[in-house]
């Protein structure tokens, strides 16, 4: 059986799908080591093809619910006891637990964050699924043996307020996307992008029609713009046209008369994205709450300003590489996007202190190195004794804010 066993059910599209790509694609280049993984997915998606290419041993799973649920049922049959399994996307095989030395990369960011109710604004019969679902996540992280995370800021609360142990747990960060880079861009598709905005100051929501996005905040923090004065300026979005979720927001626009503040030009393809950062003039990450978000990488390798929520997991990520600000507080907010807006002075600075921190995030290539260093640890560490995992519990939610410590 092969030395460790990579668990890609939890992956169909996406960035997820992005990143296993990166890993695999990189980890095929290192010698020895494409003889060490066999690779579980999705029959048709196109990690399997990845594999193929790369020379990687796969085992295809039928893509459909009840394939996956009888695969994970009788996995047992088919990989060795006490392999190591990493779990890409955060869940372990129904019958992996108490079976392999399961790792986790865990970007359930709201678990860590009981004093937020991340949920909140759904109706009641929405709201109860979406609590089942997390209820089911608590509990299968917690039979992992091995966690990765993405963030210092959320290993910190692994850590400290839920009981995670300590040299069980690590850090491995995003490493920035191949696909986007200023030599990615497309000029026919720059161009196309340039004459569907308005010729203002840009600010883009590279981003999807969820409320935890906070884009709902943007007609309050743009009337609080004209009252400064403002005019020349725009917020540009990347959700789909029909949503409900991006129709209140067109809504919100139009109810003061800034619907010219405000354009919507549906979601982006990957390959397009370096064109359309090359367009726009500064990004915003207005959320509520991440795990990590792909644009602050993203905005600094295309050398765009940022700017995002002031919230600890931001600041770890971004450091100086972005300004603060709380959405939710209009006239501030509005205030420091005047100033941007402004000051050319201030935006060559925050590209410049976005370059340094790209620097510091780990290559595709080292980022994977670090993937295998947590393998080979966890296989060292072998099973999560009882008495360590009987530590781990779930703060009740809504509880008080956690101060951080040392940890």
């Amino acid at each position: 059986m092969q030395p460790f066993v990579l668990n890609a059910l939890n992956i169909r599209c996406g960035g997820g799908l992005q990143k296993v790509s990166s890993f695999l694609s990189t980890l095929s280049s290192l010698a020895n080591e494409p003889d060490r993984c066999l690779v579980i997915a999705r029959k048709g998606v196109p990690i399997c093809d990845i594999c193929a290419v790369a020379g990687l041993s796969r085992c295809e799973v039928t893509d459909t619910n009840l394939g996956r649920l009888w695969f994970e049922l009788f996995c047992r049959n088919r990989l060795s006891k006490e392999a190591v399994c990493l779990n890409l996307g955060g869940l372990a095989m129904m019958r992996g637990a108490a079976y392999f030395v399961n790792i986790s990369e865990c970007a359930f960011s709201n678990l860590f964050y009981p004093e937020i109710d991340f949920w909140g604004y759904l109706g009641r019969a929405a709201k109860a699924k979406k609590r089942l679902i997390d209820a089911y996540r608590r509990f299968a992280v917690a039979r992992s043996d091995y966690w990765i995370f993405q963030t210092e800021a959320i290993r910190r609360r692994a850590v400290g307020l839920c009981g995670f142990p300590r040299n069980r747990v690590c850090v491995v960060s995003p490493s920035p996307s191949h696909l986007v880079s200023p030599q990615r861009v497309d000029p026919s598709l720059a161009e196309g992008f340039d004459r569907a905005l308005p010729n203002c100051f840009r600010f883009l929501f590279l981003n999807g029609a969820q409320p935890n996005k906070r884009i709902h905040c943007l007609p309050a923090i743009a009337q609080a713009m004209r009252s400064l004065g403002l005019r020349d300026f725009c917020f540009v979005s990347t959700m789909p046209e029909r949503h409900s979720y991006t129709v209140s927001v067109e809504q919100g626009f139009e109810e003061f008369g800034g619907s010219a503040h405000f354009t919507n030009i549906g979601p982006v393809p990957a390959e397009a994205v370096s064109s359309l950062l090359h367009t726009t003039d500064a990004v915003c990450t207005f959320s509520r709450l991440e795990s990590f978000s792909n644009n602050f990488v993203e905005a600094w390798k295309m050398q765009r300003s940022l700017v995002v929520t002031d919230a600890d997991w931001a600041r770890e990520s971004c450091g100086t590489g972005a300004l603060y600000v709380d959405p939710e507080n209009a006239v501030d907010t509005a205030h420091t996007l005047a100033e941007i807006m402004a000051d050319a002075t201030l935006r060559s600075s925050l590209v410049r202190e976005g370059t340094k921190r790209l620097a510091e995030f780990p290559s595709p290539e080292e980022k994977t190195r670090l993937y295998l260093e947590c393998i080979d640890r966890a296989k060292e560490l072998g099973p999560c004794p009882e008495k360590e995992r009987r530590q781990i519990h779930w703060p009740r939610r809504g509880g008080r804010r956690w101060h951080p410590k040392r940890v």
